[in-house]
């Protein structure tokens, strides 16, 4: 083999690294989106099941036990949006970064040109997060989804009030 003939064989064996690195972290976007999805549709069912719930029973509540119930559903709207939501969020721009720059360097090899990446909302790893993560548009429509979900249930609660 000369020395062109394994240069050759070098640059397949990079290209073909690069892109199972990309695929790999793709799928594990992929895959964390899709359980992401199933725990979102998960929740909102669960509330809109509280909701409906309560709507359709005659029942009564008493305000102890409605001041209980809405420090949970706030409690749950918390965690949502801060560990899950604002975690999922980070981790996969980092899946989405890693599969880019794998990509980048593929494109760099092979000489071809990639256009410009839209300029999007990211992470930064701070605090700031907990809140750029209602400017990324489907994290911040989930979000609302998830708090008009958290409102109905809380409204539907004390719309069953025992006030007297």
């Amino acid at each position: 083999m000369n020395l062109a003939e394994r240069r050759d064989a070098e640059k397949d064996r990079k290209l073909r690294t690069l892109i199972d690195l990309a695929n790999y972290s793709w799928k594990e976007f992929d895959g964390r989106r899709a359980q992401e999805w199933k725990a979102n549709f998960a929740l909102w069912a669960a509330l809109a099941a509280i909701t409906g719930f309560l709507f359709s029973q005659n029942i009564k509540v008493s305000v102890s036990l409605a001041v209980w119930i809405s420090g949970f559903l706030l409690g749950v709207y918390l965690i949502y949006w801060l560990p899950w939501t604002t975690g999922m969020w980070r981790r996969n721009y980092l899946d989405t970064e890693e599969a880019r720059a794998a990509l980048d360097e593929a494109c760099r090899i092979i000489r071809f040109e990639r256009g410009e990446r839209p300029k999007d909302v990211h992470p930064q790893r701070d605090w700031g997060d907990y809140f750029r993560v209602m400017r990324a548009w489907s994290r911040g429509s989930q979000l609302a989804l998830t708090a008009a979900f958290v409102l109905l249930a809380g409204i539907a609660l004390y719309y069953r009030v025992a006030w007297d």
